[in-house]
């Protein structure tokens, strides 16, 4: 009786390989949080079940990986393969100058807050919807000191104070507070003696791009360099600002201190209040 010799499916051996390579690279972009330079951390979940999916669509191939095929076909592997080369190369956060440069003049600079909703999980919504929220800010925050009315903003917590001081301005309208962020300027959407320390904000995806702070009102904004990382120190107010015609009620820092600052890697992402 004569043996039959089994031989790999090189198609089918490569289409698994290229499965589960793309599935560990998913797995493998979580952990080390490089992710988190081309989509925000709601999409970390999206990322395991992508991995999952490929890791089984890569095991549905061992029932055919002996089955003879007469033509083998290779091309469409690179439909995976090209991505995971592309995710191998060295990753840099988005320059700032870059970034800004492209936003000027499309949607101007609009600071988007967080405004409680009546049911449960906030919508991300413009920073003027922020009116009638509720006035008791919490002394637990991280960098609030309520008995000597300051407050430190962390670079971590620099999207959370953003959307807790234009949902609550009126609370904080008297404190001194500090905050790190690279300057801003553009004469379109900010007055003369007017800057913002910003930090680039992702709401989905690298594309969306675009900086995020607290205006401030500065006599000698006009000598500041944009894009130069700074520290920020002032007095907390309410001031209003007309843009695209309407106007309406903002948190701003009248600056005392501004000093240059070492550059803060990395996105601020929207900050959602549960109510």
């Amino acid at each position: 009786m004569k043996k039959t010799n089994r031989k790999f499916n090189i198609q089918i051996l490569l289409e698994m390989a290229c499965c589960f390579l793309f599935s560990a690279m998913m797995v493998y972009m979580v952990l080390s949080k490089q992710y988190l330079y081309f989509v925000t951390p709601r999409m970390k979940g999206y990322l395991y079940f992508v991995a999952a999916v490929m890791l089984v669509w890569g095991l549905t191939g061992v029932n055919r990986l002996f089955e003879p095929q007469h033509k083998v076909r290779l091309a469409h592997c690179f439909v995976l393969l090209l991505p995971m080369a592309l995710l191998l190369l060295p990753l840099d956060i988005m320059n700032v100058s870059k970034i800004s440069s492209q936003y000027v003049g499309k949607t101007g600079f609009a600071v988007t807050a967080a405004a409680q909703d009546t049911t449960a999980t906030t919508a991300f919504v413009g920073a003027d919807s922020a009116a009638g929220q509720s006035d008791s800010a919490s002394e637990e925050l991280p960098g609030l000191d309520v008995a000597n009315k300051t407050i430190t903003v962390d670079d971590d917590d620099f999207s959370m104070w953003v959307t807790e001081l234009y949902v609550h301005m009126q609370q904080y309208e008297g404190y001194t507070i500090s905050m790190t962020g690279y300057i801003f300027k553009d004469p379109k959407i900010l007055g003369e003696g007017q800057f913002v320390p910003a930090r680039l904000m992702m709401s989905c995806c690298v594309a969306d791009l675009v900086p995020s702070g607290i205006v401030c009102l500065y006599s000698n904004a006009d000598i500041l360099k944009q894009d130069v990382w700074v520290t920020v120190e002032g007095t907390l107010t309410v001031g209003e600002r007309t843009v695209d015609g309407f106007q309406s009620q903002e948190p701003q820092i009248k600056v005392t201190k501004i000093a240059t600052a070492k550059e803060v890697k990395g996105y601020v992402y929207p900050y959602y209040i549960d109510g």
